[in-house]
This record gives structure tokens, C-alpha cells and sequence, in this order.
């Protein structure tokens, strides 16, 4: 998914939730904004002339697998070592993140629950 795709998930998942009349409408948005929320993607990238170098690393938050892409020139060029480190930042600092990211999530879940929970009962 690209950044101007993920960009429009969540201009659209704002619009349904602003739109929302019932809390039904509002729970199966938010499962289909989570359900595009299950992977992380990082991209660095080299664009020039010829073809895109870039290293990429893919995250899956659900399965805790990690899947990472890497341009042959960036093993094998040591003036690329700067972007490696880069990237490797990059990644560690998303990973950090996650964390703090999974316990908003949970903690709007909960909320959510709640709410839900509440209109049924009246």
C-alpha cells in the first residue's frame, strides 16, 4: 500500500466515522480501518535516473513476521551504508511505536465495547 493509499484509507475511515448515525456503523468501520492497520511497511528509497533502490521492510503486526526487500546495490555499495543505517533506524523506531500504537487500539476497543454496550441497553 502506498502512502498516498494509506493517506485515502484514513481520510475515508475519518469521513465514514464523522458520518456515522449508529454505533453498528461505527464498529464496522473501525474493523475495516484495524483490518488495513495488520502490517507496517518501511521504505527507503534511491530514485534516479534508471530503476528505484530500495530497501523495504514489511511488518506484519498480526503475525509478528518481518519480511525484508533489499536492492542488490545496496549490499554491495559502501557508499549506500549511510541508507542502510537509515533504514535500520527507521525500523527500530517504527517498532517502538507499535507498542504504544497497540495500547491506544486496545484502549479504544474497549471504549468502543463500552458505548456499543450501552446503546443496546437503552
Amino acid at each position: 500500500m502506498s502512502n498516498d493509499e494509506v493517506t485515502l484509507a484514513v481520510d475515508d475511515a475519518k469521513k465514514k466515522l464523522g458520518e456515522a448515525k449508529e454505533a453498528s456503523d461505527i464498529w464496522s468501520t473501525l474493523k475495516q480501518a484495524m483490518a488495513n492497520l495488520l502490517s507496517l511497511k518501511i521504505t527507503t528509497q534511491v530514485t534516479g535516473d534508471g530503476e528505484p533502490e530500495e530497501l523495504v521492510t514489511i511488518i506484519d503486526l498480526f503475525g509478528a513476521d518481518r519480511c525484508n526487500k533489499i536492492h542488490r546495490d545496496f549490499i554491495k555499495d559502501p557508499e549506500l551504508a549511510v541508507l542502510r543505517e537509515f533504514h535500520a533506524e527507521q525500523v527500530r523506531l517504527a517498532e517502538e511505536d507499535i507498542q504504544e500504537k497497540v495500547e491506544f487500539l486496545m484502549n479504544l476497543g474497549r471504549a468502543i465495547t463500552r458505548v456499543v454496550r450501552n446503546e443496546s441497553e437503552t
